[in-house]
């Protein structure tokens, strides 16, 4: 009798475990990457900053644009994360950069295709 009680007690804790742990992974947000090709800029507004623009006039503010990418004029092939955060900056949407590469469009269009 004590060693059924035991395990109905184990059982209900680990179920209690299970269902705490599920709706922890279902809280978290998922994120989705996305791929584009674009042009740094430097927007002076705000004390300037860079951000990039795409040839459809799509503007992204990067929460992590490496160092060597901060030149203005630089054609980039980014894959990124959209970041949901406000800050002073009111240019554009947040994203967080996963991979940055430097392309040229017109020596090498195969390198501008998205799939």
């Amino acid at each position: 009798m004590k060693q059924i009680l035991l395990s109905v007690w184990l059982i209900i804790w680990l179920s209690i475990i299970f269902i705490l742990f599920s709706f922890a992974q279902a809280a978290e947000p998922e994120k989705d990457s996305f791929e584009f090709i674009g042009t740094t800029v430097y927007v002076e507004t705000e004390g300037g900053f860079y951000g990039i623009e795409t040839a459809e006039g799509k503007k992204y503010n990067p929460t992590n644009l490496p160092e060597d990418f901060q030149k203005p004029a630089l054609q980039i092939r980014v894959n990124a994360e959209k970041v949901n955060r406000m800050g002073i900056h009111m240019w554009g949407e947040y994203i967080e950069i996963l991979t940055i590469k430097e392309v040229n469009c017109e020596l090498n269009p195969t390198e501008c295709e998205i799939e």
